[in-house]
């Protein structure tokens, strides 16, 4: 009953798709054999993104033409559907575990109803969930001014709000960190308070992550020999990055953009002053010379 509500409800209809490039179509078998074994009944049409290439099995194809750059592929993509609502994610996220379609379903469903711009379906917000709840408590709100309003990362989006926000020079970068920016102060950006998928990120800088190899390993996922792996290294350092961004979590959703803001200007300020201590010690020595 709730798939037939969104399936068929005029003007409340859903789709999901993933925005992808040729260029990594390797990732796609991997990706479309966790789709089929975690989330079998998933209710929405799904559309993959492609330059050319086919879509892999469970996808319909979006063939877009020449890669532009990734606001400009998904702007042409949103354009060739009719679905007033998408739920959108990218290429190399692996599910890792069984999605429940009908718990998902009740959310949507009631973002819907209250015609929000964007529900973010994946979460890290569980220390703040008592903050800006909305509705029946299921997500809060995320307020005007704070970080990563938008995101690509399985999200419903009401696809008029995202081609608004869209600007066709940005990549996906770009994109989460700007675009939030660009959503109307009096637009309702959610996140659940449930994590709705569960995934490993599968590639970083063009290589394939460890985690993700060995998940490619132990369930028998296809995967290319052509991308080179993390090395222990790279992994370390990525690790590192992800340890930063959760830690960033302990500081209140409102006021992350004015902490970011501060920390990058100090760490701007303290690379000024070094690169002036370094030209005034080569002076120096060269006045001693």
């Amino acid at each position: 009953m709730q798939t037939d509500y969104v399936a068929n409800r005029k003007g409340a209809n859903i789709c999901m798709l993933i925005s992808s490039c040729d260029a990594y179509s390797d990732i796609w078998p991997a990706m479309s054999q966790t789709m089929a074994a975690h989330w079998p009944d998933c209710p929405f049409p799904r559309f993959l993104m492609s330059n050319y290439d086919k879509a892999p099995a469970g996808f319909t194809t979006l063939a877009i033409g020449p890669d532009i750059s990734w606001s400009a592929n998904l702007i042409r993509g949103l354009e060739m559907i009719d679905h007033d609502y998408v739920l959108l994610s990218v290429d190399d996220l692996l599910l890792t575990r069984k999605v429940d379609t009908h718990r998902l379903l009740e959310s949507v469903c009631r973002a819907q109803r209250a015609k929000v711009a964007a529900l973010q379906l994946v979460t890290y917000e569980n220390l703040w969930r008592r903050m800006g709840k909305w509705d029946d408590g299921s997500a809060i709100r995320i307020p005007v001014g704070g970080i990563y309003r938008a995101t690509a990362v399985f999200t419903l989006w009401d696809r008029r709000q995202l081609l608004k926000v869209l600007n066709p020079l940005e990549n996906a970068w770009q994109f989460e960190y700007c675009a939030s920016d660009r959503l109307d102060a009096d637009s309702d950006v959610l996140v659940a308070v449930h994590n709705h998928f569960t995934f490993v990120n599968a590639i970083v800088k063009g290589k394939v992550t460890r985690s993700a190899y060995r998940l490619c390993e132990q369930k028998h996922y296809p995967l290319s020999a052509s991308r080179p792996v993390m090395t222990a290294k790279e992994s370390c350092a990525y690790g590192f990055l992800l340890l930063r961004a959760s830690t960033f979590r302990f500081v209140p959703p409102g006021c992350r953009r004015a902490v970011k803001s501060a920390i990058q200007r100090a760490a701007f300020t303290v690379r000024e002053l070094a690169g002036r201590r370094g030209i005034q010690s080569n002076n120096s020595g060269a006045n001693r010379a």
